[in-house]
């Protein structure tokens, strides 16, 4: 699935949660500093940061959305992809805007981190985004973000 690293923003964009994680920003990209502090040297520590956090992305989902919005985002995920939709027939919708979303505020906070110049705040972010890929990658390695 080549095309699921880029629908992350068409994910937000449907949900209509950027503004939430906008206004949110600090908080958020806090508890995933934080998080992957915590789990840099567990030796499952890829798979610790991914199940502490996807709640978090779940409630953005959630409480970051409209109704409407939510149930148009969900029926995007399932829909053929000749009607504009994904055709994840059988997945779980919430769970893949959730990883969407999660891939999303990981990008936006490696996008910072590159502003900043500081080689220790980009190497989080690094690490934070190839922890989020492991969501929607097929196990190829690639760049961070």
């Amino acid at each position: 699935m080549p095309q699921f690293a880029e629908w992350d923003e068409e994910a937000v964009e449907k949900l209509g949660v950027g503004g939430f994680i906008e206004t949110h920003q600090k908080e958020i990209f806090d508890k995933l500093v934080k998080s992957d502090s915590y789990h840099t040297k567990d030796h499952q520590g890829d798979l610790m940061f991914i199940a502490e956090n996807l709640p978090l992305m779940s409630a953005i989902v959630n409480v970051g959305s409209t109704m409407e919005k939510f149930k148009n985002a969900k029926d995007w995920v399932n829909k053929p992809k000749l009607e504009g939709g994904l055709e994840l027939i059988g997945a779980d919708p919430i769970s893949i805007l959730s990883a969407l979303t999660f891939r999303y505020v990981a990008r936006k906070g490696y996008e910072l981190s590159k502003t900043s110049g500081e080689k220790e705040k980009i190497e989080v972010w690094e690490r934070i985004c190839k922890r989020t890929k492991m969501l929607i990658s097929e196990g190829e390695e690639e760049a961070a973000c």
